[in-house]
């Protein structure tokens, strides 16, 4: 089961970079998606923006064809229960997880997740990180259980988890002027 390898790798951590950054903090950077931290796109140079940054860290972090899990979250109410299905690639699990956390309601606080296994190919995953980007869909996250990476987008940027805190650190050098100014990075 997805949710199994994804435990075993990178520990009792829900898969949502909203959670994944306080658990790997260590290992943790966070990239905003457009200059001077505007949060959401206004024009579609906006989104053309978004998806080179996006594909650009996440072709650094997962790697051109290789291997990744795609996790897929959506906060489940007593009201709503379903989760979504049209993630790519095979092999789909669904799974719960008490992400226990003060940043949703209270009555929000289980996350389901469905999980698929595919390869990452940069751009072929636009229409996702699009829809995240204007938070459209809930929590999302691409692993690299090979690599110990993570990449997850959100509107208004990404948590990137890299497998060492050097990796983390060369890469805040890199993509220095994408990162917040804030003293907690976030």
């Amino acid at each position: 089961m997805l949710a199994d390898e994804w435990a075993r790798v990178f520990g009792n951590c829900a898969p949502a970079g909203f959670l994944c950054r306080v658990a790997m903090s260590d290992r943790w950077l966070r990239i905003h998606s457009l200059p001077e931290s505007k949060r959401y796109a206004s024009r579609e140079s906006d989104y053309a923006v978004i998806l080179g940054r996006h594909n650009e860290v996440a072709d650094e972090l997962l790697g051109e064809g290789e291997p990744i899990v795609i996790f897929r979250g959506q906060f489940i109410t007593t009201r709503s229960s379903v989760l979504p299905s049209d993630l790519p690639g095979v092999g789909v699990d669904t799974f719960r997880v008490d992400a226990l956390t003060t940043e949703v309601p209270a009555m929000e606080r289980l996350i389901g997740f469905v999980a698929a296994e595919t390869r990452w190919k940069a751009g072929e995953f636009d229409t996702l990180i699009r829809a995240r980007s204007d938070d459209v869909v809930g929590p999302l996250l691409f692993a690299n259980l090979g690599r110990r990476t993570a990449y997850a987008p959100y509107d208004g940027g990404a948590d990137l988890f890299f497998a060492t805190a050097a990796e983390r650190d060369a890469a805040r050098i890199r993509w220095g002027d994408w990162l917040s100014k804030h003293p907690d990075g976030v």
